[in-house]
């Protein structure tokens, strides 16, 4: 008896039955050993699949996992997550070429520069060290660090303020579908 199987309905005919006279074009001609392992694995769970050349194949079945519905409230509170990360990867990325010990003394370098600008006499150590270290005198450091002051000031102000926008539209959208469309991306601000 010979045996073969056809991609397209996926289904054995044997020679000889009623059904061989419905046989497919593409069926292909497989020997009775691996008809009878097919069945056994069939048996066993697995679905009969073809291959990328039309031959059948045991394979595991997929089940499909369902969709998890979340919740608005689990949606916001993923997007509220997302929105913040992109607001702090955006910064973080600003100030890369600054060790995180060196931002830890921004709020120093800015209270003792602004002091200097005051009164170059004024008591500041760090200031005075990074200034000494560089070989640049300390009112001219002083001014730098609050020219950087500034501009730091103005990014992260602007990054905050989108934040801002993002968290707005956030909290004013009672959809799943509007929520999930929030693209938080972050651009330097404009300049007035």
């Amino acid at each position: 008896m010979t045996i073969f199987f056809s991609k397209t309905t996926k289904g054995f005919y044997l020679e000889g039955t009623a059904s061989f006279a419905s046989c497919p074009k593409d069926a292909c001609e497989i020997t009775k050993s691996s008809y009878l392992a097919l069945l056994q694995k069939q048996e066993q769970g697995k679905i009969i699949q073809p291959d990328e050349y039309g031959y059948p194949v045991a394979v595991v079945a997929v089940v499909p996992v369902p969709k998890l519905e979340l919740t608005l409230d689990q949606v916001r509170t993923a997007k509220q997550r997302e929105i913040a990360a992109a607001h702090d990867a955006f910064l973080k990325v600003q100030s890369k070429e600054y060790s995180e010990m060196e931002r830890q003394t921004w709020d120093s370098q800015r209270t003792e520069a602004s002091a200097l600008l005051v009164d170059p006499q004024a008591d500041a150590p760090l200031v005075r060290a990074i200034a000494n270290a560089r070989g640049m005198d300390v009112v001219e450091m002083a001014r730098r660090i609050q020219e950087n002051t500034q501009a730091w000031s103005v990014l992260a102000g602007g990054a905050t303020g989108q934040r801002l926008k993002y968290q707005d539209a956030l909290e004013a959208y009672a959809t799943v579908e509007e929520i999930e469309a929030i693209n938080p991306v972050f651009n330097f601000p404009e300049a007035e």
